[in-house]
């Protein structure tokens, strides 16, 4: 196998970190890369025996031992560690931890390894490609933008899984199709919290289908994964085999398979990784 990569359908917070981990692991990954914006996209993985991991610059596929973890070289860095240098090879401090990542991936999927590219944000908080301009991020947030930012040749490209949040949420300012009130949020115990800020996401009480047909159409997925099942139906939480998935949840699990004729190959189910259920 060659690279998968693995972007954001919407306005992030879908969980992508949790399904390139599982990614990174099922195919035992030679590297699992970061792409993307830098450290204001935080990613964060919790085990049921409570283990949890959180990254803000690195990619969280880091379950298979053997799978090397880089940063590409188009993805921004924390400041504190640049400081004035525009990019990590020019700063003296990092010098022991830079390497020709597009070399090394590239090499690697000659080889017929396979590589996890890990995006941030979504698709929809594209600098160039949102319809909510200035309501978006400093870049594009699609499968084509991830291979640029680690400098892989489009050729090793073999699977795109999109990420699909049941319920949609966005962080600070932008519109948001049918956005519950905080209100209802608590009354279906389904409020949300980023990561890296702290900050209240607001939520959709459903999927936005024309956002999710243009996130389809710019990123060209082989797969979907479909993440916070549990917010849309509670009574899938904690799941971990395809026969507990419930009613509501396998209604949508058609729909996108209908609509878009592609597969869903993931069903999240719960807080934590065991929750990931493989269905295709």
């Amino acid at each position: 196998m060659s690279a998968i990569i693995v972007v954001d359908a919407f306005w992030g917070d879908s969980g992508k970190g949790k399904v390139a981990a599982f990614l990174a692991q099922k195919h035992q990954a030679a590297y699992s890369v970061r792409a993307g914006i830098g450290t204001n996209a935080g990613h964060s993985i919790l085990f049921a025996a409570g283990s949890e991991i959180r990254t803000r610059q690195l990619p969280c596929g880091v379950l298979h031992p053997e799978t090397q973890l880089r940063v590409g070289s188009g993805v921004a860095r924390a400041e504190f560690a640049l400081r004035k240098a525009r990019q990590a090879r020019d700063e003296r401090s990092l010098a022991d931890y830079t390497a020709d990542v597009a070399r090394e991936l590239n090499e690697s999927c000659l080889r017929g390894e396979t590589i996890v590219v890990e995006g941030s944000q979504g698709t929809h908080l594209s600098l160039a490609l949102s319809d909510d301009y200035p309501d978006c991020t400093s870049d594009n947030c699609t499968a084509a933008a991830f291979a640029d930012d680690v400098g892989l040749n489009w050729r090793h490209i073999e699977e795109v899984c999109l990420v699909v949040k049941a319920l949609p949420s966005r962080v600070g300012t932008g519109p948001l199709p049918l956005q519950l009130t905080p209100a209802e949020e608590d009354r279906r115990a389904i409020a949300e919290y980023g990561v890296t800020t702290g900050r209240r996401r607001r939520k959709a009480s459903g999927i936005s289908w024309p956002h999710l047909e243009t996130a389809v159409l710019l990123n060209g997925p082989t797969q979907l994964a479909l993440t916070f099942c549990d917010h849309l139906d509670p009574d899938v939480a904690g799941a971990r085999h395809r026969s507990a998935l419930t009613a509501p949840v396998q209604r949508l699990i058609d729909e996108l398979e209908t609509r878009f004729n592609i597969p869903v190959s993931l069903c999240d189910c719960g807080v934590h990784f065991e929750n990931l259920i493989e269905i295709a």
